[in-house]
């Protein structure tokens, strides 16, 4: 049999089908790995290929099929959604009080700090614009009202130091207060000396241990001379006239008194002093007591009509005056605007009780003269 030559022509009929099938068995290789990757595998390949991929196993020989005009799907596998970012959660504020350099906050459930009036587990408190609890007496916006030192309010009748002070029970203070002034008797001592008297009670509310006549010494006094039947004599703004220890004294104003209250409070070594406070109205000397100032007050004993006497003064600047007649000096230590009463510290009638409206009537015709220490 002659032998083959190299340049063989291509085999035909079976033999092509037996060399075709290693490039089948590649393609359905391909098809199968398009499948595993989870891909959309679309082909054209021979209907011999597509049984391979599909797992048939070999194709028969045969004619082949026409393949159809749309694309095969030959799987799809789920895709899955990406994961959602994680969020940190903020964790709520836990209110409640904290001690800070400057005094006790309370912290709220936002994070922020009270401010103002403000309901702590049932208690009221009052807290600056920084959040601090405020303790004492407090101006609110609609009253004065009292806090105590662990900033809570209080309702009632409510003690600081001397001053009684009397709370409705939103707190605001009542239009009242009371202050312990001891009462000290001028007689038999100093028979005309009630404005000494009254400073000395008021001293001694303050906490000074002075009596009456050794603060009389302080009392810059005048007497008064006699030329023609005419008597002349010192303004009773600048000195007392005459001599408060016996029964031919008379009297002074403020000035005297503030002169005495100084220089016994400056030789005590004490920082406070006295001031005038003429003019006040029963606002204002209410005022004055809430702060815990007793009040020296002019008026007439018992609170009798103002009257003036018969007799006749020439003070210094040649002015010509008739003195006052039953007039006296009382400390006021308490008023009730409610309830339309004063409280006077008298030397010499004691602890009592008068009708507001006739003080003040009393009050402003001995011309509304005060003296407080503050």
């Amino acid at each position: 049999m002659p032998a083959r030559s190299r340049f063989s022509p291509r085999p035909s009929g079976g033999a092509r089908a037996r060399w075709g099938k290693p490039a089948l068995m590649a393609g359905s290789c391909l098809c199968a790995l398009a499948l595993g990757a989870g891909l959309f595998f679309l082909t054209d390949c021979p209907p011999a290929q597509q049984a391979l991929a599909a797992g048939v196993g070999e194709a028969e020989e045969g004619p082949a099929r026409p393949a159809s005009d749309a694309p095969t799907v030959i799987a799809a596998l789920p895709v899955s959604a990406p994961p959602e970012p994680l969020v940190e959660e903020e964790e709520p504020f836990l209110p409640g009080w904290s001690l800070e350099e400057g005094g006790r906050r309370y912290r709220l459930p936002d994070g922020s700090f009270a401010v103002g009036f403000t309901e702590v587990d049932g208690a009221y408190y009052f807290f600056d614009g920084e959040g601090f609890a405020q303790t004492g007496l407090v101006e609110t916006a609609d009253g004065v009202r009292y806090f105590a030192s662990d900033g809570s309010m209080r309702t009632g009748t409510v003690t600081v130091g001397n001053v009684t002070y009397s709370f409705g029970e939103d707190g605001v203070m009542e239009q009242k207060a009371k202050l312990a002034v001891p009462v000290i008797m001028q007689n038999p001592e100093l028979p005309n000396g009630c404005e000494v008297t009254s400073l000395a009670e008021v001293l001694q509310y303050l906490g000074f241990p002075v009596t009456h006549t050794g603060l009389a010494a302080y009392l810059p006094c005048e007497p008064i001379a006699y030329r023609d039947g005419v008597s002349y004599t010192a303004d009773p703004e600048e000195a007392y006239v005459g001599d408060p220890s016996t029964i031919a004294g008379w009297y002074c104003f403020e000035g005297p008194v503030i002169q005495a209250a100084d220089a016994y409070l400056a030789e005590q070594g004490s920082p406070l002093r006295a001031e005038k406070a003429s003019g006040a109205d029963a606002e204002a000397l209410l005022s004055c007591l809430q702060q815990g100032r007793p009040v020296i007050v002019w008026i007439t004993q018992q609170l009798q009509n103002v009257r003036h006497t018969g007799f006749t003064w020439i003070l210094p600047d040649g002015e010509s005056v008739h003195p006052y007649g039953g007039l006296h000096c009382v400390v006021l230590s308490g008023m009730d605007l409610e309830a339309g009463t004063v409280t006077f510290a008298d030397p010499i009638y004691g602890e009592w009780e008068a009708e507001l409206g006739r003080f003040i009537e009393i009050y402003e015709g001995m011309g509304s003269r005060a003296v407080v220490i503050g």
